[in-house]
């Protein structure tokens, strides 16, 4: 879809079963952030910060580049059949962002982290 904000794409992160980012350099990509926060299971390229964190088969899967184009194409045919696996990635997923992404989550970490300069 290219660029998206606000309602527009709140709603497509609603409305979707996965996510799909395919870059060549990233440092942290914000998009994949959000998608893992809504529990949307993430289809991507092992760029910038992702592989430090990112477990596949939980969080989506991650690819080297270049893509091999069939092994993705069953892999996504794999994650559509099986309701069961799209569902324990979308709730890895959501569990996941709530815990680490959150913003009340990162503010209260932040505190802290202020709480123990001041002291």
């Amino acid at each position: 879809t290219g660029y998206v904000e606000g309602k527009q794409k709140s709603q497509l992160l609603k409305e979707n079963d996965f996510f799909i980012l395919f870059s060549h350099a990233e440092g942290m990509p914000t998009s994949v952030v959000e998608a893992i926060s809504f529990g949307m299971p993430v289809f991507g390229s092992k760029v910038g910060a992702l592989p430090d964190f990112f477990k596949d088969y939980s969080h989506g899967r991650l690819y080297d580049l270049p893509i091999d184009p069939l092994l993705f194409m069953e892999e996504v045919k794999a994650m559509v059949e099986n309701i069961e696996l799209r569902k324990f990635m979308s709730e890895f997923c959501y569990d996941y962002g709530a815990a680490r992404f959150k913003a009340s989550r990162i503010a209260k970490s932040n505190l802290k982290y202020y709480e123990t300069l001041i002291n």
